[in-house]
């Protein structure tokens, strides 16, 4: 058992403000492993036998985000945060596995320059509906 606490509950009533208070205090506070930093936005208590695990035996980067599970929210927060966490690899959690697993950022993938161009390309797609 850890000292982990969160009393951030996410529901109709959510604030901006609220969240990104919520993200200001995860930020303070990453999970350092060796070498590997982790900003965990999930208001679940993070499996830290699993983490060490992935750490120790799958992890290849520095830095990595767990999260927050609600989308409105994680798409807000990765709105917001520095440029170096939105092209840190995803990390994501299986329960029945109780094992933790990285994904792609996809972000970190294309450069600006062509999301400007999808970007209006998509805008174009909308506008002629």
């Amino acid at each position: 058992m850890t000292d982990y606490h969160c009393n951030f509950n996410i529901d109709g009533g959510t604030t901006a403000d609220e969240i990104i208070d919520y993200a200001r205090q995860q930020l303070q506070s990453p999970i350092n492993i060796d070498s590997v930093t982790i900003y965990n936005f999930s208001t679940h208590e993070p499996d830290f036998d699993a983490l060490n695990h992935a750490v120790q035996t799958k992890l290849k980067y520095n830095t990595y985000v767990i999260p927050i599970q609600i989308t409105s929210a994680s798409l807000f927060i990765h709105s917001i945060i520095p440029e170096q966490l939105k092209k840190a690899e995803i990390l994501l959690y299986r329960e029945n596995e109780e094992s933790y697993y990285a994904y792609s950022n996809f972000d970190r993938q294309i450069p600006v320059e062509s999301k400007e161009g999808i970007k209006q390309e998509f805008a174009e797609i909308i506008r002629k509906q």
